[in-house]
């Protein structure tokens, strides 16, 4: 090789390694540029990791809106748990049949309406969520501000959460809240619910309470409507005729039956069902004995001389027992098509009556008695040492300020029943003869001779939870027809207004309603 072409050679080769090297650097940059992106991609995973399982994205993207106040999916989450918990626990008793194994958006809830569980629950989530933003909302409007007895009650739902969860196997109150309601709920997402129910119902409740009526209105409302408000006194027997689908055979086996032969069958039996009917109409025509019809016709129900308020008379004859110039000993026979079943009534009116009962309102702190679980009633013993701490109570309080107010206290720091304890023992309604509580706390509330602070003490053996109550006589109430129609009008002007408030307010979807699970 000449030396020309040598020196040639070798700069080339030399610019060769230069643009390499530069190719090299080129890459090298890109490399480095490459992972500067990536590693900044994968941090902002990483915090977007932390964000996202801290809840802060959910607790704070509006999930909806409801006039003018917004809520996350914390808020939607805590209203559609709520929903989700008490169809599980519905379920436990064979209630429901959802399944909280399985994913609800996954459980049709309806077919009819093609709806999923998840659908079912979203839809109770928003309306309960709306009616209580409407409704504090309205509270505000109105200048309403929660008082001091309701911010005692949000203060004292809060300690009780604090306690249940420190003694639950959660251990804190973050863990209880998350273990029912998700992890989006936090204590102060709960609290912040819980302000703006509590503000909400005392409001509504307030506002009830404050609806009055005069005995004019109370008498013309009665005039209207005394075919609901009166009390009947009926006597009558239902002698039913059902669809039958299989029979057994001689060999004691059971044979399923052709449509046309349980037809048949239904049929006949209709026809004895009505002829046994029409024979005890005769017969009580002639004056016979109802108990005595009773025994030799067996039917399938009798009912000697029930008394129902006319809103709940057996709608097959309300009609006839209703009807202007129905006297005592009219007689009449009817019938009901059930489908798979047919009902014929034979029905003795009675007496037909305005209800003057009078009604009572009452504390009372009930005792338990202690009970082996296996025991039907606790033992003598067990209500012998029941009613020697109840008069213990009740002495106690005799001995003190004795006045309604401490009677409450006693009751929220003794009573058992968990009902109506936090209220100082005060029932939620006035006690009638109807109101279905046992036999000895009924006759004493509603004793003629009883005066506001006379106390005693009754036996409870019939319900879940047996002793004895300390019983505290508040004052007579209204007859029972005038305390019906009063919380009929409360009621029916509540509801107006409510829906007025709730139906005005706008409920919006918003992108984080995606994030409610």
């Amino acid at each position: 090789m000449s030396a020309s072409r040598e020196r040639k050679t070798r700069k080339n080769a030399g610019l060769d390694q230069n643009e390499t090297k530069q190719r090299e650097e080129r890459a090298a940059r890109r490399n480095r540029v490459i992972y500067i992106i990536i590693g900044v991609v994968a941090a902002l995973l990483a915090i977007f990791t932390v964000v996202w399982n801290s809840g802060l994205i959910q607790r704070t993207v509006a999930a909806v809106t409801v006039g003018d106040r917004s809520y996350s999916a914390a808020h939607l989450q805590y209203y559609y748990q709520t929903a989700y918990n008490y169809e599980k626990a519905m379920a436990s008793y064979g209630l429901s049949g959802f399944n909280s194994s399985i994913s609800a958006k996954s459980q049709t809830y309806s077919e009819a309406e093609g709806t999923t569980y998840y659908d079912y629950f979203m839809k109770q989530a928003l309306e309960e969520l709306k009616w209580y933003s409407a409704m504090a909302q309205s509270a505000k409007k109105d200048g309403y501000v929660l008082d001091q007895e309701g911010q005692e009650a949000v203060n004292s739902a809060m300690s009780s959460l604090k306690t249940q969860a420190l003694t639950s196997r959660y251990g804190s109150v973050s863990a209880l809240l998350k273990g029912n309601y998700g992890a989006y709920v936090t204590e102060g997402v709960y609290k912040q619910l819980l302000e703006e129910r509590v503000t909400a119902s005392s409001y509504a409740q307030g506002h009830s309470d404050s609806l009055e009526y005069s005995d004019e209105e109370l008498e013309a409302y009665y005039q209207e409507n005394k075919d609901n408000l009166d009390h009947f006194a009926l006597s009558y027997f239902v002698f039913r005729a059902s669809t039958q689908t299989s029979t057994t055979d001689e060999a004691g086996n059971t044979v399923e039956l052709t449509e046309q032969q349980q037809q048949a069958l239904f049929e006949a039996d209709k026809a004895e069902m009505q002829q046994k009917a029409e024979e005890v109409l005769a017969a009580l025509e002639g004056g016979a004995d109802f108990r005595a019809l009773e025994e030799e016709y067996e039917p399938y129900g009798a009912y000697e001389n029930e008394t129902r308020i006319g809103s709940s008379v057996t709608e097959d004859f309300a009609d006839w027992a209703k009807e202007a110039g129905r006297q005592a000993g009219d007689l009449t026979l009817t019938e009901y098509d059930g489908g798979t079943s047919y009902v014929y009534y034979v029905a003795r009116f009675e007496d037909r009556v305005r209800d003057e009962d009078p009604t009572s309102y009452v504390r009372h702190i009930l005792v338990a008695a202690e009970q082996d679980s296996d025991a039907a009633q606790p033992t003598e013993e067990q209500y012998a040492a029941a009613r020697e701490k109840a008069e213990q109570l009740l002495a106690g309080w005799e001995a003190g300020e004795a006045t309604e107010e401490s009677f409450g206290a006693l009751a929220v720091e003794h009573s058992a029943d968990t009902s109506s304890a936090s209220n100082g023992g005060l029932m939620s309604s006035p006690v009638t003869k109807y109101s279905g509580y046992v036999d000895p706390f009924t006759d004493w509330a509603l004793a003629p001779a009883r005066r506001p602070g006379d106390t005693g003490i009754v036996q409870n053996t019939g319900s879940s939870t047996k002793g004895w109550h300390i019983m505290y006589f508040v004052n007579w109430e209204d007859p029972s027809w005038k305390y019906t129609a009063r919380n009929t009008l409360r009621s029916e002007a509540y509801t107006e207004w409510s829906n007025a408030i709730v139906e005005a307010a706008t409920l919006t979807e918003k992108s984080g309603m995606g994030y409610v699970k």
